[in-house]
């Protein structure tokens, strides 16, 4: 198998498929490296998901299936999923949590374009949060969804941002009321009760130690400088 350091985890995997091999080559690291857990996912059961799903090769069913993998024994590890596109400028990160096709992408390369080489996305799909020392992280994997927008590096996070379409670019801390909802909705979901419980352990903490906002934008660099400032002043 070949050892792989996700969010600073050293994981034993073996992909066996393009996507998986190509996307994860950036977090290999030496054989002797002490493992903390192992991901395997037979091929049969690889063969079985396609035949549930038309249209989905084995390349991209063992790529997702991997990656649900490794965001359930993340829980383990004081780490949840986000989904959500992660952009760090120089050296903090900000994370852009949506449901699917609401601009979370679109966003995230305004600050790319912005910023320019002070910026570096961390993973615009599904980046891991994980908690050092109290402070909580946002960490590359390789799990990026569509794209390949993934980096294997590490960011404090600055913010978490709950991203919405708007005419006018517009930002505050949002209703405490809604934020639970809203990002458990959009990190995974475990069906283990054991597992939900720890889900929201996390969640709480991520709550109770990160900034969250409510960011109403439209497609400008107006909006990359709203929230850029907001965030920071507070």
């Amino acid at each position: 198998m070949g050892k792989y350091k996700i969010a600073g985890l050293v994981v034993d995997m073996q992909p066996k498929y393009p996507t998986l091999s190509e996307r994860s080559a950036a977090y290999s690291v030496d054989q002797s490296t002490p493992s903390d857990f192992s991901i395997s996912v037979p091929t049969f059961q690889i063969e079985e998901k396609v035949k549930n799903s038309p249209g989905l090769s084995m390349d991209a069913c063992e790529y997702a299936w991997y990656g649900y993998e490794f965001y359930k024994k993340l829980l383990h590890y004081g780490g949840m999923m986000l989904h959500s596109s992660c952009i760090a400028v120089d050296g903090k990160a900000y994370l852009f949590s949506a449901s699917s096709g609401t601009g979370k992408s679109t966003h995230t390369n305004l600050w790319k374009e912005h910023f320019g080489e002070r910026a570096v996305f961390v993973n615009d799909d599904k980046p891991a949060l994980r908690l050092f020392d109290g402070e909580f992280f946002a960490c590359g994997t390789p799990f990026s969804g569509k794209t390949s927008l993934n980096t294997n590096v590490m960011f404090p996070i600055k913010g978490i941002c709950i991203l919405n379409r708007g005419e006018k670019n517009s930002i505050d801390f949002a209703n405490p009321a809604i934020v639970v909802h809203r990002l458990l909705n959009q990190s995974y979901r475990p069906q283990d009760p054991a597992l939900m419980e720890k889900t929201l352990d996390i969640l709480s903490l991520v709550i109770e130690k990160v900034p969250i906002y409510e960011l109403y934008c439209n497609i400008s660099d107006e909006a990359v400088v709203t929230a850029y400032e907001f965030m920071n002043k507070n």
